[in-house]
């Protein structure tokens, strides 16, 4: 059981860094043409429900056990972004901290940015859910986690995260059904493949 309550814990702590592109990256105009780009009439928000849906129809096609960091990476990402360059800034020291185990710190950060730019903000509270986690405050935990889901449903560590919990708690076929909705999602996510192994032998017929 301790293996099951521990397995997801270090991934979901990870924060991808920020890739620059580099100018070799950038497309390239043929020598004395010029090149008349269309406006995009997409918002940032639009943009990045847009890239997701192609990055999470990518991880689907991915055979399970084949390299897609870049993809789970990309994810991460956007989920990270937002329209605001202070939240986003705000966001990633309160990762830094809670990453530091300076929980309260963190805590503070994560509720200062549910006041001020909204409570519909699903990688804030899916941060905050992994703060309470580590703080053993489960209920809390599993209350901010289900806001995720409502929010965004792909969220494949977020049901990991509930089955993490359920595992803890005993709740071993509420454990089972997340993590299953969790690899349905991202059958690539560290260690969720090896729990529902564990869980089908501890409750067989499920």
């Amino acid at each position: 059981m301790r293996l099951l309550q521990s397995l997801l814990i270090l991934p979901l702590l990870a924060v991808p860094v920020v890739a620059q592109e580099s100018r070799e990256d950038l497309p390239k105009a043929e020598a004395g043409a010029s090149v008349e780009v269309a406006p995009d009439p997409r918002t940032p928000a639009e943009k990045r429900s847009d890239e997701l849906d192609t990055l999470f129809g990518q991880l689907k096609r991915e055979t399970p056990g084949t390299p897609v960091d870049k993809t789970q990476d990309r994810i991460w990402e956007l989920w990270m972004k937002s329209d605001s360059i202070t939240a986003d800034l705000i966001l990633r020291q309160a990762t830094a901290a809670m990453s530091n185990s300076e929980y309260e710190v963190s805590e503070e950060m994560l509720n200062q940015l549910l006041t001020s730019f909204g409570d519909e903000q699903s990688e804030v509270l899916f941060k905050r859910a992994l703060l309470y986690f580590l703080s053993d405050k489960l209920d809390k935990a599993m209350a901010d986690l289900g806001t995720v889901i409502e929010l965004e449903p792909r969220h494949f560590a977020a049901w990991a995260g509930r089955g993490t919990i359920y595992a803890r708690q005993g709740k071993l076929t509420e454990a089972l059904e997340a993590y299953r909705q969790s690899y349905a999602i991202n059958p690539h996510l560290e260690g969720v493949e090896l729990a529902i192994k564990q869980l089908e032998r501890m409750t067989p017929g499920i």
